[in-house]
């Protein structure tokens, strides 16, 4: 079972605070930015970055293979201080790499806020006329 964390623990709240301000930010430039300047090619970058971000993420940490693994679930003939650096390598890929999190999380949750828009947004504006 996956147990989430407190993003607001201690150590953490800069980068939660960081993860609200990349959504605020990346929002804004999203929906402002179309508006004011014509550039229709706003939401391909969002895809290319966050699409190579996302592929960077799962290369880097290796596929997630090395995180929080039981002695059960590994070789045999390992012992229980390799299980320990095994698991210690997971941990150490995944706290350098989180940043990324930073980014890729903000563009999907613009993504879900343009799909949103597009697809009930004008019968929820209809509801109001």
């Amino acid at each position: 079972m996956i147990q989430f964390q407190n993003p607001f623990r201690k150590g953490q709240t800069g980068l939660a605070l960081l993860l609200v301000f990349n959504t605020a930010l990346l929002a804004a430039l999203y929906f402002v930015l179309p508006a004011v300047l014509y550039f229709p090619y706003l939401p391909y970058i969002y895809l290319g970055v966050g699409g190579a971000l996302t592929i960077w993420f799962v290369l880097y940490n290796k596929g997630f293979t090395h995180r929080r693994k039981k002695p059960e679930n590994l070789p045999a003939g390992m012992t229980k201080e390799e299980i320990e650096a095994w698991n210690a390598e997971g941990e150490r890929l995944f706290h350098n790499s989180r940043w990324a999190l930073t980014v890729i999380v903000p563009i999907l949750l613009v993504f879900l806020a343009d799909m949103i828009y597009l697809f009930i947004g004008q019968t929820v504006l209809g509801w109001f006329r």
